[in-house]
């Protein structure tokens, strides 16, 4: 079973404009990130044959993440409830060959480096869809 691996620190920079658009500002209700998150969300996939190149991750909630896996391409993976998920500093792709589907799992660690040492067990969330995410630019067109 591949497994890949992406570090919040090879992904921070990477990922600001991500985590911008999606940070929770105090205002916010959760209806309107909802309604947020649903229009930036595209056509639902079947898969995405990346081999390992998610180069960045934004989380959005313990029930979504958005990968980068080129210049423009982001894709969000939505999970069964999966606490951790939201909070998550690295992940971990288990996937069952060469392309992320529906049924492969994330692994949410709470720290940069994977694997602390404390004896917690990292989060294991069920990828339920998978979807194209629309950039800014994507938006800002419609």
């Amino acid at each position: 079973m591949p497994v890949f691996k992406i570090s919040f620190l090879a992904a921070g920079i990477a990922a600001l404009p991500l985590l911008g658009a999606c940070s929770s500002a105090p205002s916010e209700t959760q209806q309107e990130r909802t309604a947020m998150v649903e229009a930036r969300k595209g056509e639902q996939v079947n898969n995405v044959c990346f081999a390992g190149q998610i180069d960045s991750f934004s989380t959005i909630n313990d029930r979504a993440v958005v990968v980068r896996t080129g210049v423009r391409d982001r894709y969000l993976l939505e999970t069964a409830s999966c606490f951790g998920l939201g909070n998550a500093l690295s992940l971990q792709i288990e996937n069952r060959g060469g392309c992320l589907t529906r049924g492969d799992y994330i692994v949410a660690y709470d720290s940069a480096f994977g694997n602390d040492g404390t004896g917690l067990k990292p989060s294991r969330c069920l990828i339920t869809s998978i979807h194209e995410w629309k950039d800014e630019e994507e938006m800002a067109a419609q």
